[in-house]
Order: C-alpha cells, then sequence, then structure tokens
C-alpha cells in the first residue's frame, strides 16, 4: 500500500483522479504538498477501504462522483461503512458507483459533460 501512482486526468471542464491504493497519510502528503486534486470523478482509493477517503480529502478533492472498484463479496469487507458514509456526505448516495453492485462503470465526456453509463 501506498505506493502506488495517483493520477489526474482532464479534458476540458471535466477531471478524473486515479488514486490507486492510497491511505489517508498519503492523501495528507498530497493535500500538504497542494497536489491540483480537484476533479470531478474520483476513483475512491484502495477499494473504498476505512482507510482510505478521509473527509479532509473529499473536501480538497471536491468529487462530483466517485467510484470503487470492488469485488463482491470480498473477503475484506470492502468498500467499508465509514468511507461510503463520507462519500455520501460529498456526492450523495446516488453518485456513488460500485463495481459489485454497477458492474462495469464507464464515464464518458466531451470535455463539457460527463455521462456515466453501467452493465446493471
Amino acid at each position: 500500500m501506498d505506493n502506488g501512482i495517483v493520477l489526474r486526468l482532464s479534458d476540458g471542464k471535466i477531471s478524473f483522479l486515479l488514486t490507486s491504493d492510497i491511505s489517508q497519510e498519503s492523501e495528507l502528503d498530497l493535500i500538504t504538498r497542494r497536489a491540483d486534486l480537484n476533479s470531478t470523478v474520483l476513483k475512491v482509493a484502495h477499494h473504498g477501504s476505512n482507510y482510505s477517503s478521509s473527509a479532509a480529502f473529499l473536501a480538497v478533492v471536491d468529487p462530483k462522483l466517485a467510484v470503487i472498484s470492488v469485488g463482491a463479496d470480498n473477503t475484506f469487507g470492502h468498500p467499508g461503512a465509514e468511507t461510503i458514509n463520507r462519500l455520501i456526505d460529498a456526492v450523495g448516495l446516488d453518485k456513488i458507483y460500485r463495481t459489485d453492485k454497477n458492474g462495469t462503470v464507464e464515464c464518458i465526456t466531451n470535455g463539457e459533460k460527463l455521462w456515466v453509463k453501467t452493465d446493471k
């Protein structure tokens, strides 16, 4: 953990923050370094574990929607309830997409607007 690449991609007004498996400690480091984190879409770190996506990090990123890549019935209990609650506060329940519930999550943009397509 904490040795993955964090990548921010942007196309016009739409941006994506891909956070790998970083922890709250790495999130704080990015905030302290004043990294450009503000993004439309947050790919939630570490499968939604309770050790990532802190309230401070979510406030800086200010996402409009969140995507959690997580396997159904995984043995780690991801995503964590605390993380889900923080995400609900940040983006709202209807703007959280999970691969265990929604299948493949595809984000499509023209740089002005964002569309989300799921398998389920």
